[in-house]
């Protein structure tokens, strides 16, 4: 895993450990899907999307499509895509849901409602995935638990949530809004729950960090914009550095 976490938001580690590493009871090791770094896990439709796209909008015919764009390739492929542990059974009688699994550890409990749904802007179910993962982390490292970023919900979404993975020794279990009320099928092992992105924290404060641009700041934005016109790869080319190696 040393090689996965060359550069995160908040700071650059440059030791040869990684900052998080994942570990579980060795009755679950080998058995359950680990978490898997995301730029292994890109989506299907990313994948099937060309580089040049027909455009209907722009004056040229054609135009990069959002495969060219790294800012949103890297969304997709930071951390780690957390998975469900084991199939789940997802049945629906008399309009109640059930779960049912083949594993010793609970892998699906009911929410209430009430943890949103007073304030919450639209009716939701919650449900709670477990997994059998933990968390180590060196001082000062979190993780931020989103949902798959840019990878559509059908069944169900994960809320999101940042937890202190360097002073939190519990599993890494996941509030879902539950989308397809209707559902009745197997959700299979391996289905992405979450995505996990380590972050170093940082001292916030309440003050404004917002201000006029200084002159050279300004210059520095026009030059951009020229070189953008000359090249609208500059980006990927000349600005952009992979985070992931490997």
């Amino acid at each position: 895993m040393k090689n996965l976490l060359s550069k995160f938001a908040g700071g650059i580690d440059k030791s040869d450990d990684p900052p998080i590493e994942f570990v579980c009871d060795e009755k679950y090791y080998s058995v359950v899907p680990e978490p898997t770094p995301a730029y292994n896990e890109l989506p299907q439709w990313y994948k099937d999307t060309p580089m040049v796209a027909e455009n209907e909008t722009y004056d040229t015919s054609k135009i990069g499509s959002v495969r060219r764009c790294m800012s949103f390739f890297e969304s997709l492929s930071m951390g780690w895509i957390l998975k469900t542990p084991g199939d789940i059974e997802v049945n629906i009688q008399n309009g109640e849901m059930s779960f049912d699994w083949d594993m010793d550890l609970e892998l699906v409990s009911n929410q209430s409602t009430d943890l949103m749904n007073s304030t919450y802007p639209e009716d939701i179910v919650l449900i709670k995935l477990a997994t059998p993962w933990r968390a180590v982390a060196k001082e000062g490292w979190s993780l931020l638990v989103v949902p798959p970023l840019n990878r559509p919900a059908e069944i169900f979404e994960s809320t999101a949530g940042v937890l202190n993975a360097d002073e939190f020794d519990g599993r890494i279990n996941s509030i879902v809004k539950w989308h397809d009320l209707g559902y009745s099928g197997i959700i299979k092992k391996g289905t992405p729950i979450s995505q996990l992105i380590p972050i170093k924290r940082t001292e916030h404060t309440d003050g404004s960090n917002c201000r006029p641009s200084t002159e050279e700041e300004d210059l520095a934005k026009e030059r951009h914009y020229v070189q953008l016109a000359s090249d609208r790869h500059t980006y990927r080319e000349q600005i952009w550095e992979p985070i992931h190696r490997g």
